[in-house]
């Protein structure tokens, strides 16, 4: 089954160029683009099937993405957001995360970087790669827990590190001999214990929280 996209763009040659990058890879189906977040989310609303990855710029013309990803989140979009954007500052890519976005990448990430992205947030929730890592560890802030062990299990500390090393539910399941369900179950508690939105929140979680280094990924 492809892939489905969705692109919010406002530069038209940039959008184009990407929707003719895509369209060269064979597992990827594009159901629309926009050139802004307002019109990107009146075609949202106007698909019965909604795309599993949206590709969205940061800085556009009347609605940003940081707004068009509020708005997802506000209408329950089952949708994954990848932010596209010229610049990579730590601490605002740090903020999105922690909001809820599942990928941050430059716009002059090439197309087996994207398409690797694509595919890793759809199969795992999340990609980062080094560099952003390191962009954001480095301008990590704000709540951090005294006694990690006391709110994060000995086994959920096992299966928080494994997610970040980009390990499905099922790959996980095999190497740690659990069910499916027994990794959804813990992935879940982690998510409500930590006020993580989603997976990339949890690995935004561990990095500040020391769970895992830079070394370990």
């Amino acid at each position: 089954m492809k892939i489905k996209i969705a692109i919010a763009e406002d530069h038209k040659l940039f959008r184009l160029g990407l929707i003719s990058l895509l369209n060269q890879i064979d597992d990827l189906d594009i159901l629309f683009a926009a050139e802004n977040g307002k019109a990107f989310l009146e075609l949202y609303r106007q698909h019965a099937v909604k795309p599993d990855i949206c590709l969205i710029d940061l800085e556009m013309p009347e609605m940003n993405g940081m707004e068009l990803h509020a708005e997802m989140t506000r209408i329950n979009s089952p949708s994954r957001v990848v932010i596209l954007s010229q610049y990579a500052d730590g601490a605002t890519v740090g903020i999105l995360f922690e909001k809820g976005i599942h990928s941050y990448l430059t716009k002059n990430v090439g197309v087996e970087e994207l398409s690797q992205a694509i595919h890793a947030v759809h199969e795992t929730g999340f990609y980062l790669d080094n560099a952003m890592l390191s962009l954001i560890r480095k301008s990590l802030s704000g709540r951090t827990f005294a006694d990690i062990d006391r709110l994060i299990s000995k086994r959920e500390r096992e299966i928080l590190k494994l997610i970040c090393l980009e390990y499905t539910n099922a790959e996980i399941a095999e190497k740690l001999f659990l069910s499916n369900r027994t990794v959804e179950g813990h992935r879940n508690n982690m998510l409500c214990k930590t006020g993580s939105r989603n997976t990339a929140g949890l690995v935004i979680f561990a990095l500040k929280n020391n769970i895992v280094t830079l070394t370990d990924l």
